[in-house]
């Protein structure tokens, strides 16, 4: 691997086998100049960008100071190892710009609101949970101590960085104003509040999540609809059925997604179960 350009200590764009690289790692770079080749063993990470979002990157890492993108590398490997997930390599532009960006604002007096917050921590708790220990890897760092509302973003572009988009926010945005809408419809068609603690809301909101996420990337169910199923559940849990179906006709008016006949199987079960817990 050649280096053809240091980004910063911590980060090179090089050329492998005729292909243009990211590589990074702890002092990747340091000390060294465009032509030298790569100390392959402080090599951590390496990954291919599209034209348009290597620019972004490298634009990204010549406007932060390298302090707040080695912490920032630092935090996305602590995600990595905490949440057991995949992140989408954008993941590299998206949270060092916001810690950076972040950081300036706090120290101009200048914090930021987060309206999603509360369901964030609702839906998202691992990952606000991450998004807390960034926190505090800022704090200790820097001495600036960011709000919870930060948490809650840092824990939105990991989540957006979950499904495999490149986009900034805006799938993460788009999951949780679903999962907003189906949480509220429920709890209107019946009247009451459920347990927000039990185990049975805890897997309607995962199931949620994952129904909302495969609507904004407009995924399917592989499996064949089963409509002796589907019958059954209807008899079994007419309401909670009629609730599921009501939850397609509101997110189908309001935003034109269609569910199948397996999502309103599982979204029946689990609104039955939250209803009777």
């Amino acid at each position: 691997m050649t280096i053809e350009r240091v980004l910063n200590n911590n980060a090179a764009l090089v050329r492998e086998n005729g292909a243009e690289l990211v590589v990074l790692g702890k002092g990747v770079a340091f000390g060294a100049n465009t032509g030298d080749e790569v100390d392959a063993a402080r090599v951590e990470k390496k990954f291919k960008f599209e034209d348009a979002a290597l620019t972004r990157f490298q634009q990204t890492v010549a406007d932060i100071p390298s302090e707040h993108f080695a912490l920032a590398y630092r935090a996305i490997n602590y995600a990595q190892e905490t949440l057991g997930k995949k992140l989408n390599d954008s993941i590299y532009i998206t949270l060092p710009d916001h810690i950076s960006t972040a950081l300036v604002r706090y120290r101009e007096n200048i914090p930021l609101t987060n309206p999603f917050k509360w369901d964030v921590k609702r839906f998202y708790p691992e990952e606000y949970k991450v998004g807390v220990h960034i926190n505090n890897m800022v704090k200790d760092e820097f001495d600036v101590l960011f709000l919870d509302d930060e948490a809650a973003f840092m824990a939105l572009h990991l989540v957006n960085a979950e499904t495999g988009e490149s986009a900034e926010l805006s799938i993460a945005y788009d999951i949780t104003t679903i999962i907003q809408e189906v949480c509220a419809f429920v709890k209107d068609y019946y009247g009451k509040s459920f347990d927000e603690d039990s185990t049975a809301y805890y897997r309607f909101i995962t199931h949620t999540k994952f129904l909302a996420q495969r609507l904004c990337l407009d995924q399917h169910f592989a499996e064949e609809e089963n409509s002796i199923i589907l019958n059954m559940v209807e008899r079994q849990h007419p309401k909670a059925y009629a609730c599921a179906i009501g939850v397609k006709e509101m997110l189908g008016e309001k935003h034109g997604y269609s569910i199948d006949k397996n999502e309103i199987i599982y979204m029946a079960v689990h609104i039955a179960s939250i209803a009777a817990a």
